[in-house]
């Protein structure tokens, strides 16, 4: 393609991240050097976009055995925490309201679930309740303050 100088094309903008457009400022062998983004009005070299060869696409790798593993391994470690925590609470459950306020650790009683404990708080409004074999996400009114 042939370039002349104060044509617009459209660019990446490292500035703005974004693509936009950009006016030739300089070209040197028919090909622009360098560009003016009409955003943000800054001045950046310009490079040819790569071509991407058919089948050059990047092979996703499976994950390592030991990684696998060990992300098993903590996971078991997090489950047997947590087990422990809920079977050890000698706290009485609260009842899971929609609209409820909960803490951090507080032990819930859920109509279809059973009894778990809060194990993480997801602002604004979402709770993460481990319930003895998985946890879920529930929404709550607020988070209440220790």
């Amino acid at each position: 393609m042939s370039y002349k100088m104060m044509d617009e094309i459209v660019y990446p903008c490292t500035k703005c991240k974004m693509d936009l457009n950009h006016r030739i400022i300089h070209i040197e062998d028919d090909q622009p050097k360098r560009l003016l983004c009409l955003t943000c009005k800054t001045e950046r070299a310009y490079r040819a976009p790569k071509i991407k060869k058919e089948g050059s696409a990047k092979v996703k790798r499976a994950p390592s055995k030991s990684s696998v593993a060990a992300r098993k391994q903590t996971e078991k470690n997090l489950h047997d925490q947590w087990t422990q925590k809920l079977s050890a609470s000698q706290r009485k459950p609260k009842n899971y309201r929609v609209d409820g306020d909960y803490a951090l650790e507080d032990i819930l009683s859920h109509p279809t679930f059973g009894n778990g404990i809060i194990t993480h708080l997801v602002f604004p409004d979402k709770i993460e309740v481990f319930f003895g074999e998985d946890i879920k996400l529930l929404k709550c009114g607020k988070f209440a303050q220790k």
